[in-house]
């Protein structure tokens, strides 16, 4: 009989501790009322397994999409932070944190994902849906580009020959020096915004052919940049004429010498404008 009864209290004994161990693997969540999506109930953050929320990594949070097996879910976010069980209950909450970009500031969020029947995702929540927010991709930082400004003076010896402004009439010099601002910013990898050309003319002649004549001189530097490969589209020109002369020389001077003495004043200027990526 004491056989009986003690073989009855081991099988009392063994089931309550299957019940209770049943009870712990479906999760307490079955002993409170089931969210649904259009009915959503939220635990209270004190509840939670964790005594601060975790900071998730909000591409693994992205991967969480409808019909996405548990498995999956569980290997993305870990365990859900509350006692709800792992197998057959549908619903799983977390607590996450978010930093706010405001120094060490973060912000808690509560986190809800639902399955069918299937224990697949059939939807995902958040309690405060501004955290949504945070899984929004970031902007990628585009470099810094600080505008370079390059000026260059073609005057070495007299630019151009007097009374001449074609290509034949620029000289060695003049030619040389536009070649190698042009290899120098493409050496640089920079992106070219603009060039502005302006030419100027000496007073010797009439003054309406002088303008003529240095607008005629900013073109052909205009030709010959487009020939190392400077977009036109890029190149503005402009003349100016007599009106900016680098050197004063005196009439009085032979007519020979007063041409060469003016020489630096037959010239052009490039002001090349390009950009590079810090």
């Amino acid at each position: 009989m004491n056989t009986t009864n003690q073989l009855s209290n081991h099988f009392k004994f063994a089931t309550f501790l299957f019940s209770s161990a049943l009870t712990v693997g479906l999760g307490v969540a079955q002993a409170r009322e089931h969210s649904t999506a259009a009915h959503l109930l939220w635990p209270a953050v004190s509840a939670s397994n964790l005594s601060v929320g975790a900071f998730p990594d909000p591409r693994d949070l992205r991967r969480v999409i409808v019909s996405l097996p548990k498995r999956e879910v569980r290997l993305l976010l870990s365990d859900p932070h509350f006692a709800e069980g792992l197998f057959e209950v549908r619903e799983w909450d977390y607590v996450f944190n978010f930093l706010t970009g405001r120094g060490q500031e973060y912000q808690t969020c509560q986190y809800k994902v639902l399955f069918d029947d299937k224990m697949r995702v059939s939807s995902t929540h958040w309690r405060d849906q501004s955290c949504a927010d945070y899984l929004n991709e970031q902007p990628k930082v585009v470099p810094t580009v600080t505008p370079v400004a390059r000026l260059i003076t073609l005057n070495t010896t007299g630019l151009f020959k007097f009374a001449g402004s074609s290509l034949k009439d620029l000289n060695a010099k003049g030619r040389s020096d536009l070649e190698n601002t042009a290899k120098s910013i493409a050496g640089a990898r920079a992106k070219i915004n603009s060039v502005h050309v302006v030419g100027h003319a000496d007073r010797l002649g009439v003054q309406s052919n002088n303008m003529a004549l240095s607008l005629q001189r900013a073109a052909t530097v205009r030709q010959y940049l487009v020939g190392l490969g400077v977009p036109m589209d890029k190149i503005s020109i402009e003349g100016k004429g007599t009106s900016q002369p680098i050197v004063q020389c005196s009439n009085k001077l032979p007519r020979e010498k007063l041409v060469a003495c003016l020489a630096p004043n037959r010239r052009a200027t490039a002001l090349f404008e390009a950009e590079q990526s810090n």
